[in-house]
């Protein structure tokens, strides 16, 4: 299984090493919940953005 994931960051984050730990959180969580092993997630990075982030 495959997900890809749209984000939009803040100038003062580490984008490679945020986009590690949302990999990594993502996987691990399916694993958690639903048994099934996430093989990708791909993190595609689309603002930096000055305001505060958000979760949507």
């Amino acid at each position: 299984m495959g997900i890809q994931v749209r984000a939009s960051v803040t100038p003062d984050v580490n984008v490679p090493e945020v986009s590690r730990e949302i990999q990594n959180r993502i996987k691990e969580r399916i694993l958690e919940v639903t048994g099934i092993t996430v093989n990708t997630v791909k993190i595609s990075v689309e603002n930096i953005s000055l305001n505060k982030p958000r979760v949507e």
